[in-house]
This record gives C-alpha cells, structure tokens and sequence, in this order.
C-alpha cells in the first residue's frame, strides 16, 4: 500500500475521542543479514489493489522519524527493519523484564499495563475489583491485585482505600512468607511511601527498614542490587521531608555509588537523584552546591531525552529558582539560551 492509500483509510473518524490516527511506513532492505521474516500477501488481500506485506512476530524495527500531519490529521511514523542481531539491550532493561514477569501473572499484568501503560486507571481499578469478585480468596494472584489497586487508590489520594488493600495484601503474603519475600518487601515500599505522603515520617522509614532488611535477606547484606539502592533512596527523601537534611544527604549520596555501579551511564534514575540533591542542598542554603547538581542534571538530561520533554523544562525552573536566590540574572539568560540553540 502507499502512502497516498493509506491516508484514504484515516479520512474515517475515530472511535473514541482519546484515540489519533497513525501511519507506519516500513523500509527494508532485503539484502540485510539475520533480517526480519517477511511475506507479500498482495495475492490474499481482500482489497485487490494493495501491496500487502506480514512481518514476523518479534521483528525489530528503528523509529526514524514521527511527525504531526496538520493537513491529515494523522501521525506519520516512519520506521526501518534492522538486523535481530542489532538490539544490544542493557542488562538492567532485561532484569526489569524478568522480574516483572517473575512477580505478577499475565492476568495482573494486564491490568498494570491497561493503568500504567495506558493511563487507562479508573478502568484498571475496575478490572482487578472483577479479579477479586470472582477469584477465590485463597487464589496466588489475590494479594498481588490487591497491591495493584492499592497504587492506583493511592495515585488518586484515597489514602484510606489504598492502606486497607496494602494491609490485606501484606497478610495474606505473611501467611505464605516463604515464596513471598519480594512481594513483603514491595509492600512494606509502598506502605512507606503511603506513610512518607501523609507525613507520618517515623512509620515511612519504620516500613523502609523492614523493606530493606526483607531484600537483605532475598539478595544478601555484602550483594548491591538496584531495589535496595532504591529503598536507600527513599529512606533519604523521607529524612528530607522530615527536615534531617545532613541524614538525608548521607543516604543520597550512597544511592548515588550504588546507581554509578548499577545503572546504565546517565540513567533516569541518577538524573532525579541529581536533582533531589541540589535540593537538598539549597534546602541548607549551600546554593553554590545546589547549583552544581541543578546544572549537572539539566546537561545529562538534554544528552538522553527529547528537548522538548517536560522532564527538561522542570531542570529548567530549577536552575532558574537557584540563581535568583543567588542573583545571577544574567547567567539564567545565558543558560536558557543555550538551551533554546540545541
């Protein structure tokens, strides 16, 4: 099909109004080793003028190019077939993947993604009160959609709703304590962030240390693995949302080595502990420190993400806050203009 075609098919309205109309165009070059299978199907179309092409399950692909057609109303996605060989994905990335699929089944999944994926939660928070209507109470997916839906309950504010289901979930876990570490120390996170939410800073850190000594006991005390510098993490905001800034400090600047020796270089992760650091620190006073880590965050930032994304306009503000407090004016104009050139 070419592109004039495809644009006749996006002329139609959409079904609902949050859905938009997109475009694919697919080059390949057929030459290419370890390439994607493909198969021309023009002879079964139903529609005898199309050039019909079915890729593998599993085919990799590069985005080139995503563009707004104002004069179609449509996005146009180019992308381009690329060897299977040349998808050299992180270890971390492939980690995240395992234990997602080692911690929740198909079923719990889908619902995470349906509110996570898709931002489609109020339908997610109906989806996993279904799951728990018809399921059984003694069914292995019970405290985990419980989990799942306390998160969304405490995304929109009802504390209430959200402590209840965690509570529920964590017994139901303690009951089964022996193949329920990792989903205890989840939980004991999560209460802990609930409790950090409502400024109850002694209950967050008291749920952040049994957390963290339920990982302790999963991954060992010497091993370094990124949900402990995560927790480590926590536990420093929580001491900066308490006001203890100098304990604050001292647990970020550990989360801070352990992501080095963890993470990818310049990992979204380190972006944001940058970022809680400078804020730390201004919290102090020491606005030359402040600006130092505002600064460092807004330069890796604007070397991993778009120019345009809203992550980078918040680095912005950032700096610009420290150097009116330090009365710099005519550094923020130089920086925002450096920034506006890229």
């Amino acid at each position: 099909m070419d592109l004039s075609e495809a644009k006749d098919f996006t002329k139609g309205t959409v079904k609902f109004p949050d859905m938009q109309k997109a475009i694919i165009e697919i080059s390949f070059n057929t030459s290419i080793q370890d390439t994607n299978v493909f198969a021309e199907i023009a002879h079964q179309s139903i529609f005898n003028d199309e050039k019909e092409v079915v890729f593998d399950y599993n085919s990799l692909f590069n985005v080139t190019s995503v563009e707004y057609d104002w004069y179609d109303i449509a996005w146009i996605v180019k992308m381009t077939c690329v060897s299977n060989k040349t998808n050299k994905e992180h270890p971390y990335v492939n980690t995240l993947r395992e234990m997602f699929v080692q911690n929740h089944s198909p079923s719990v999944g889908f619902g995470i993604i349906m509110a996570h994926g898709f931002d489609k939660r109020q339908q997610a928070i109906r989806y996993f009160d279904q799951m728990l209507l018809n399921l059984p109470h003694h069914h292995v997916d019970v405290p985990d959609i419980s989990q799942q839906r306390a998160i969304l309950y405490q995304e929109k504010g009802e504390h209430a709703l959200a402590l209840q289901d965690y509570e529920r979930a964590l017994e139901i876990r303690r009951q089964r304590i022996q193949e329920n570490l990792l989903g205890i120390s989840s939980l004991n996170d999560n209460i802990g962030r609930l409790h950090s939410a409502k400024s109850d800073f002694q209950a967050s850190l008291n749920s952040y240390q049994v957390s963290m000594s339920t990982y302790e006991e999963l991954y060992g005390t010497e091993k370094d693995h990124i949900t402990k510098a995560k927790v480590n993490e926590s536990i420093g905001l929580t001491y900066y949302r308490s006001g203890n800034t100098s304990k604050a400090l001292e647990y970020l600047a550990h989360t801070q080595l352990l992501y080095k020796q963890l993470l990818p270089e310049k990992h979204l992760l380190q972006i944001e502990l940058l970022g809680h650091m400078g804020a730390i620190h201004e919290a102090m006073g020491n606005l030359t420190l402040a600006e130092k880590f505002f600064r460092r965050q807004l330069n890796w930032s604007e070397t991993v993400l778009p120019v345009d994304h809203p992550l980078i306009i918040t680095f912005l503000d950032s700096i610009y806050r420290i150097h009116l407090r330090m009365s710099q004016t005519s550094n923020v104009i130089k920086i925002f203009t450096g920034h506006l050139e890229k």
